[in-house]
């Protein structure tokens, strides 16, 4: 098979497992094109304003860029990358990987292993914080105007829930130290 049929392939699983939701992400490396200093591509996917996108951390020497793509145009993408530079290409689902290599004699495979990663990964794009105070957790927070009935945190006093929070966390390391006290887990 040549190159392009095995990149077509790969580009058609790579749909496939967008529109069946069993997608975990997309690894290319190996580059050998023009842009100065790339290494690779990660793609995942996220949820940004309730529609999903597909997330390009490209990775360079010295700095990582993210870009996020509409599904369609990623996958437009990753095939222009294939063609253009990248010489190895990782496709994870939750069925299979799929591991595409150009090699050196103009030649090309495709191979499908077992899968890597049995779950679907959150396609949450904001990492979650772990904070020592819970917003719900205190009425103090909505007597202060920090949170509202429910407990979310209004927007303009994420600072100030910060800053408690990070105040929290250094006179918690002080308390443990003190005989006789305990830090109540929540």
């Amino acid at each position: 098979m040549t190159i392009e049929s095995h990149i077509e392939q790969f580009i058609s699983s790579l749909t496939k497992s967008i529109t069946s939701n069993t997608f975990v992400k997309v690894s290319l490396g190996n580059y050998q094109g023009k842009e100065q200093d790339l290494k690779n591509i990660y793609i995942r996917k996220v949820l940004i304003k309730r529609e999903d996108k597909l997330a390009f951390t490209f990775r360079y020497k010295t700095k990582d860029i993210v870009k996020n793509y509409a599904a369609d145009e990623g996958i437009r993408l990753v095939k222009e990358y294939l063609l253009t530079g990248f010489k190895t290409s990782v496709l994870f689902t939750t069925e299979s990987d799929l591991v595409f290599e150009q090699l050196r004699n103009l030649k090309s495979s495709l191979k499908q292993k077992e899968p890597s990663a049995k779950e679907l990964p959150s396609a949450g794009h904001d990492k979650e914080k772990k904070r020592l105070i819970k917003p719900e957790s205190g009425s103090y927070l909505y007597d202060l105007k920090i949170t509202d009935e429910k407990g979310e945190v209004f927007k303009n006093a994420q600072d100030k829930y910060k800053q408690i929070n990070h105040y929290v966390e250094i006179l918690s390391s002080l308390i443990k130290e003190v005989p006789g006290t305990q830090l109540k887990k929540q």
